[in-house]
């Protein structure tokens, strides 16, 4: 059996990373997608001040 599907039961946490490669693999998927923490909304608070009724 995959060492990777091998029931753990002393592993609860993520870190630390044990397998770094699949780490790097996650971290690339992840980066193929937009992030909350990539997006600066400061702006918007100024836009929504400025907001009329129109």
């Amino acid at each position: 059996m995959e060492v990777l599907l091998q029931e753990n039961n002393h592993r609860f946490v993520l870190f630390p990373i044990e397998y770094d490669k699949i780490w790097q693999m996650y971290k690339q998927a992840e980066a193929s997608f937009w992030t909350a923490e990539e997006i600066d909304l400061q702006p918007d608070l100024k836009d929504w001040e400025n907001l009329t009724d129109d």
